[in-house]
């Protein structure tokens, strides 16, 4: 068992939101803008306080979650009929809230790929979004030692405090979003 790593990744799920963000990467935060927004106020307040982590690019050069909040009052995604504000991307493909209910979708403009629901609020993504960047950054020292059982035990343990946070991202009988980020691992 590798104790530091562990003890790392407790902390990224555990510590308060403030203190992680403030060690963090940069941030795409919401400007004044989006006091306008047609956004529940917790998404707006959560969009401004910590907004979302721009993670540094892999080694294709494409960054896995940038946040990238639009600064426009209106809109700015659009793919298949659907409208949303742009929040982020995810190896490049958009990430938007839809107005009104501030439910997250993935909306990628290739249509092989299909549009899909990541959280069921701005605040559990923004949160989560923060807490994958210190969680990983804690599982690769496992990875690298070939701790296997206790990776597959911690990256479990992130879905099913996911799932604790945010039950409405996870279809019955079918896997969250964030599921299968953490299978990609």
């Amino acid at each position: 068992m590798h104790d530091e790593a562990q003890r790392a990744f407790d902390t990224a799920l555990t510590r308060d939101l403030d203190g992680l963000v403030a060690e963090g990467p940069p941030a795409a935060r919401a400007t004044a803008v989006a006091r306008g927004w047609d956004l529940p106020a917790d998404a707006v307040g959560a969009l401004t306080r910590w907004g979302v982590p721009v993670l540094p690019a892999g080694p294709s050069g494409i960054s896995t979650l940038a946040g990238d909040v639009q600064t426009e009052p209106e809109p700015q995604l659009m793919a298949r009929g659907i409208t949303a504000y742009r929040l982020a991307s995810y190896f490049g493909r958009p990430i938007g809230a839809l107005p009104g209910s501030g439910a997250v979708y993935g909306l990628p403009e290739e249509e092989h790929f299909p549009v899909v629901l990541i959280n069921t609020s701005v605040p559990a993504f923004v949160e989560i979004a923060w807490r994958l960047h210190f969680t990983t950054q804690a599982l690769i020292p496992l990875d690298e030692a070939e701790e296997y059982e206790q990776l597959e035990g911690n990256l479990q343990r992130f879905c099913d405090w996911i799932h604790e946070l945010d039950p409405g991202c996870k279809p019955p009988g079918a896997a969250s979003w964030w599921d299968g980020i953490a299978g990609s691992w």
